[in-house]
């Protein structure tokens, strides 16, 4: 049974606030988080005076002890009462705002954990919201005719997370995060979203459903930034000794370090930590030891998704190679032809320091008739946007010579506060010396990549990117880099004042020339003229900027929009209208057109509405643009 309780006075203890009991109390005068401020000291007695009429479920409330003194007016409910969902969910405008209020309040910090969840459930969930608020505002407007509004959209349901997970379950084994597994290729808001844990705790209180699946928060990149990895890597293991035998999978974070995939792939096969050694096993070659880079992240070390990882265990005092390993290693055609790795001592810390070379990353070709540049980027997963810019870049000719030449390592500004210490491009330098070897096949551009996240981590992972933002940053990346201006002068450009236009720009130009200089300036940025006209006096103001892109727009062709139009007094039976939109267009312009079409009088208006699955979505604003708002794939409706 469901209890009105108008007033009543009650003794809270904190320990017994539950989660319903929060979504409760927020609907009351106090707010929940003044609620808790006095329930963290002690048990208080608290007057309470409800608002609005809350149905309380005593299923649902904390454990409330109500003094013997208290009078509580307890009715049945009146007939059609409902509330958001079920009978024991707050109203879905509560619900709103206790999301809301966690979303603002929940960052990702490093080390949270964050849950995922179907965004189809989500976006059920969130129109379910927006619908019960569209209903409330349509019915204290009193608009006549909009019956459709004063309806809300069905309850999403349990949360149920089964079309984003695979059928065989979670992944199971030694070294495996024990989590259901994620179907592969999935986009955030199209198919999951990532939800505090607060918030998924809240979610399922209410809802239920599941089954759990969160990750990790970390940190990369300079500066650090927080991220979600969604998809932990898949390594592929090896056991020296034993390569005929089919190599072992685990999964692991790609910010875990050296010495826990050591841990983990020892685990593995039952063996003993310090009897083994972890070695970078890319395409089945030796690309580097990985033991003296223990604290290392994988990422750090360019350790890509599936790739393999070989264990080699010591006997006696040394490390065995059975004979068959090696033959096994020097007859693979991917293989035979890879450099070894390059060791240094620093006499300073007393340890050994790696510095992968670009050249291990290479597959040479033994055809005579390679020629410089016809070497192909290997795909780190799906990062042909990388390599498409990387390949347009290498076959710009006055580019390519200046780098082939080195002529950048004498350029190279490690002192510039708006570069990247000239690490970038010393990498891309590096990366185009291996692309132009005589015999090199395929290079794998891992350490240019690695470099890449290190200072834009947008470009973390291996997950598709745009290639124009790629191409953007890294054209910026190299020119700051290489600006060969050490100390920019502070320099004030003159005003036009009626002087000749090739006077003015090449003022302009020079005044640009004096901060930035740089072989990118030279070969990829130019200036554009603006002209601005006073619309009182007539004035004209002329400037010249510089660029280094020029966005073109496609060629747009006026498309179709199907509305349909609702009479409000029932005069007509909804009629559909073919309205043609066209990109400069606002709505006013388009409601305009169908007005023609109609005929309306002086007095008569449209409002135009987008509808989905029978219910209204949200109006749409005469000032929004036509193009943006009207989509082919929507439905609308206006009211006449």
């Amino acid at each position: 049974m469901r209890w009105n309780c108008q007033t009543f006075a009650c003794t809270f203890a904190y320990s017994t606030l539950d989660r319903s009991a929060r979504g409760l109390a927020s609907s009351w005068t106090l707010s929940l988080l003044e609620i808790e401020k006095l329930l963290r000291s002690q048990r208080s007695l608290l007057c309470f005076s409800v608002t609005s009429t809350p149905w309380l479920s005593f299923t649902d409330c904390i454990r409330i002890h109500c003094s013997s003194t208290v009078a509580m007016e307890i009715d049945a409910p009146p007939a059609g009462t409902t509330t958001g969902g079920s009978d024991s969910l707050p109203p879905y405008e509560q619900q709103k705002q206790i999301i809301e209020e966690i979303e603002k309040t929940h960052a990702m910090k490093a080390g949270d954990k964050w849950f995922i969840a179907d965004a189809r459930w989500w976006k059920q969930w969130k129109l379910a919201c927006t619908t019960y608020s569209v209903a409330c505002t349509a019915e204290s407007e009193d608009l006549t005719g909009v019956d459709a509004v004063s309806s809300v959209a069905d309850s999403p349901g349990k949360i149920d997370n089964s079309e984003i997970l695979e059928d065989d379950g979670a992944l199971s084994g030694p070294g495996n995060i024990d989590e259901p597994r994620l179907k592969e290729n999935l986009q955030e808001n199209l198919d999951y979203v990532l939800l505090p844990e607060t918030m998924w705790r809240t979610l399922v209180g209410w809802y239920g459903g599941g089954p759990p699946v969160y990750r990790l928060v970390y940190e990369r990149g300079t500066p650090p930034s927080a991220f979600v990895e969604v998809y932990p890597m898949t390594l592929q293991l090896h056991r020296e000794g034993h390569l005929k035998e089919p190599s072992r999978s685990i999964t692991i974070s790609q910010m875990a370090t050296v010495t826990e995939l050591r841990k983990m792939a020892c685990d593995e096969y039952g063996l003993d930590e310090e009897s083994c050694s972890i070695w970078d096993y890319f395409q089945r070659s030796k690309y580097s030891k990985l033991d003296i880079l223990e604290t290392k992240s994988l990422e750090a070390l360019k350790i890509m998704p599936n790739q393999d990882v070989l264990v080699q265990e010591k006997v006696g005092v040394a490390f065995a190679e059975e004979s068959a390993d090696v033959e096994e290693m020097a007859t693979s055609p991917l293989t035979s032809f890879h450099s070894t790795p390059v060791h240094t001592y620093n006499s300073n810390s007393g340890r050994y320091n790696y510095y992968d070379s670009p050249q291990n990353d290479v597959t040479y070709s033994t055809d005579s008739e390679a020629r410089k540049g016809r070497a192909g980027l290997g795909n780190l997963g799906n990062t042909c946007f990388m390599n498409s810019s990387l390949q347009c870049l290498s076959h710009t000719a006055a580019l390519n010579d200046y780098f082939l030449s080195n002529e950048h390592l004498a350029e190279v500004n490690k002192d510039n506060p708006m570069g990247l210490g000239g690490e970038l491009a010393i990498a891309y330098g590096s990366l185009m010396q291996a692309l132009w070897k005589d015999s090199a096949a395929s290079v794998h551009p891992r350490a240019f990549k690695g470099k890449l996240a290190q200072f834009a981590p947008q470009f973390s992972g291996y997950n598709q990117q745009d290639s124009q933002e790629l191409l953007a940053f890294l054209l910026d990346g190299l020119h700051e880099d290489l600006n060969r201006v050490k100390q920019k002068p502070y320099m004030e450009l003159k005003d036009a004042e009626n002087r000749p236009l090739d006077e003015v720009a090449k003022e302009a130009w020079d005044y640009h020339l004096a901060r930035n200089n740089s072989v990118i300036v030279d070969l990829f940025q130019g200036q554009y003229k603006s002209t601005l006209v006073c619309p009182s006096c007539g004035k004209q103001s002329v400037t010249f900027d510089p660029f280094m892109y020029l966005s073109l727009p496609l060629p747009t062709v006026a498309r179709n929009v199907e509305i349909t139009v609702i009479t409000s007094d029932g005069s007509a039976p909804p009629t559909k209208y073919g309205v043609k939109v066209d990109k400069e267009q606002k709505v006013q312009d388009v409601l305009e057109e169908l007005a023609k079409l109609l005929a309306l009088r002086a007095d008569e208006r449209l409002l135009l509405a987008e509808v989905c699955n029978n219910f209204i979505f949200k109006f749409i604003s005469e000032s929004e643009k036509a193009d943006r708002s009207l989509k082919d794939i929507e439905d609308y409706v206006a009211y006449r």
